[in-house]
């Protein structure tokens, strides 16, 4: 959760100011969602990982990325 915007929110506004950043984000989801929030999160080709997740799970993921990103 963040203060004054969603994650939604965050990734929209950064899709139209920056697309190429807003390919690389990652979602960390968990909680209960909205019809509109699980719409948009099956719509988004983003990598997403689930909570509850331990820190090698992120780790892996975040690595992952910075792979393919450099390759």
């Amino acid at each position: 959760m963040m203060p004054n915007v969603t994650g939604v929110e965050f990734f929209e506004q950064l899709a139209r100011d920056d697309p190429d950043h807003a390919d690389r984000v990652i979602f960390l989801t968990g909680g209960a969602f909205t019809g509109s929030t699980r719409a948009f999160l099956d719509h988004v080709k983003n990598l997403r990982l689930d909570k509850p997740f331990d820190a090698a799970q992120l780790r892996a993921l975040v690595n992952d990325r910075v792979r393919r990103e450099r390759g």
